[in-house]
This record gives structure tokens, C-alpha cells and sequence, in this order.
């Protein structure tokens, strides 16, 4: 590897590291961090926060501490949206519960890698620090990508990221049955 990229490697996992893995304050003194909250969901009270990636989900779904209650598909630009959920789905909104927990809907990606989504949520977050919502269309989807900031002094933290279902299309109602 060449050196400046060794330093871009190093300038870029500097800065990333707090954004994404330093505590702040959620409920507790310094109990939450961006990825966390993001990748792995946590409990505030009686309430399911966070929880935006599909691996924990299925990981969690196969240790049984989730139960899946249903999913909102959105329509992709310009096509129709079929009755089932198909293999081509790569974005959804579903409702579940976790370990007791109900979380009326999270909305994530299906079928994409962590660093993809590290990646697309990062350079959100960097592009438009003064706008909670990014418009963005990603293959067939159009979308917002939301991602809201802890600001402090010793530099902005990712608070959630997420993709958001646009529209107040039919198809988008909830759905009970199998992803």
C-alpha cells in the first residue's frame, strides 16, 4: 500500500471512530454510541430504538428474540409493487418485537453489506451536517436517508441513520407474512 493511502487509512479512521463508536448520553451517562444504536438497536425504557440493519435482525430472528409482525414494501420507482415480497426486495419497513419489546417499524436495507451502509451513512453525514434528511434514489428506490447528529465540542456523532419509505402509496400499509 502506498503511503499517502496508509495516511488517508489513518486520517479517515480518526475522524470516523468518534462519529461512529464514541459514547454520548442517551438515557445514561455515556450509554449510547451511533453504531450501536444503528447496527445493533437498544432499549430505552420499554421502547426498541434504532435496530436499522437486516443481519442483526436475521441474527436475532434465528436466536428467537425477535418476533417479525409484519412489512411495509415500498415501490420502487416506476414499477409495480406484486402481492409478496420477492428476492429482489432490498429495502423494507417491518414491525416486530424484541425481547418483549414491540418496535412498530424499522426500515433497512436487505442484502447489503455493513460497509456499504457505513459508507452511504457516513458520507451523508459529512455531506449535509445542516439537513436531517438526504433525497437519494438508489437503483429503483427513491428515498430520504435520515441521519441525525449529536453536536459537541469535541465534534458531531452519528445520533441514528436510517433509509426512509417516501410516499403515501397503498402498497406502503403493513403486511403480515413471511419476508
Amino acid at each position: 500500500m502506498h503511503t499517502s493511502s496508509l495516511t488517508q487509512l489513518a486520517v479517515g479512521s480518526t475522524y470516523m471512530s468518534p462519529m461512529w463508536f464514541s459514547f454520548y448520553r442517551r438515557d445514561g451517562q455515556n450509554d449510547s454510541c451511533g453504531f450501536e444504536h444503528v447496527f445493533v438497536g437498544e432499549s430505552k425504557g420499554d421502547v426498541i430504538v434504532g435496530f436499522h440493519n437486516w443481519i442483526q435482525f436475521y441474527i436475532e430472528e434465528g436466536r428467537g428474540h425477535v418476533d417479525y409482525l409484519g412489512y411495509v414494501r415500498p415501490r420502487p420507482a416506476g414499477r409495480q409493487v406484486p402481492d409478496t415480497a420477492d428476492n429482489e426486495d432490498r429495502l423494507v419497513s417491518v414491525q416486530f418485537s424484541w425481547r418483549g419489546e414491540e418496535k412498530s417499524a424499522s426500515t433497512f436495507f436487505v442484502g447489503t453489506s455493513p460497509e456499504f451502509e457505513l459508507a452511504l451513512y457516513t458520507l451523508i453525514f459529512l455531506c449535509n451536517p445542516q439537513q436531517d434528511k438526504t433525497f437519494l434514489e438508489l437503483g429503483p428506490y427513491d428515498m430520504n436517508v435520515v441521519c441525525y447528529r449529536i453536536r459537541s465540542k469535541y465534534g458531531d456523532k452519528v445520533a441514528t441513520a436510517y433509509p426512509e419509505l417516501l410516499g403515501e402509496d397503498p402498497s406502503n400499509e403493513l403486511q403480515a407474512g413471511a419476508l
